[in-house]
């Protein structure tokens, strides 16, 4: 029981995790995840440390344990990870990037281009386009067919790293 009380403490964690990193952003106050030991999910359980402290000091049953501290770490760690600087930003201008960007000048595709997968990249030039100019919209068969595969794959490793 004690388990899913840490996993509804972490997971209403997450959301103000997130408003903290998504606002640290916006106003320019760093990226809590550009260094190696998240400070956001280091300083949300300080507090939550210092408060089970005070829960403890009363003699009640509701104090965490070292593993409920643990899970609650671990949860605003990977949500801090998937959801930080480098992760989900770049993951559409990733799969987009190689073949939009390819010219004959910088041999990206002599280099490295048999090397990636189709499963792994939009490779249709034009919709590349369409989608790095604007003026069009992704709800159209022939775009939606080609961004379902490598967002389908992506998507799959990114829910395996949250699992």
């Amino acid at each position: 029981m004690t388990r899913y009380r840490a996993i509804l403490i972490g997971s209403i964690l997450i959301f103000l995790n997130a408003f903290w990193m998504m606002h640290a952003s916006i106003w320019n106050a760093g990226y809590p995840t550009t260094v190696s030991l998240f400070y956001n999910v280091i300083f949300i359980l300080f507090l939550i440390t210092m408060l089970n402290l005070a829960v403890r000091h009363l003699k009640t049953d509701f104090s965490l344990n070292r593993s409920e501290l643990l899970l609650i770490y671990v949860m605003l760690s990977v949500a801090s990870a998937v959801g930080g600087l480098d992760m989900l930003q770049i993951l559409i201008p990733l799969i987009s990037g190689v073949f939009l960007l390819a010219t004959p000048e910088n041999e990206w595709m002599s280099l490295f281009g048999k090397y990636i997968k189709d499963w792994m990249v939009v490779r249709d030039k034009e919709i590349l386009l369409l989608y790095s100019q604007g003026e069009s919209t992704l709800y159209l068969r022939r775009h939606i067919m080609a961004w379902v595969k490598p967002i389908a794959a992506w998507g799959s490793l990114v829910v395996a790293l949250i699992i």
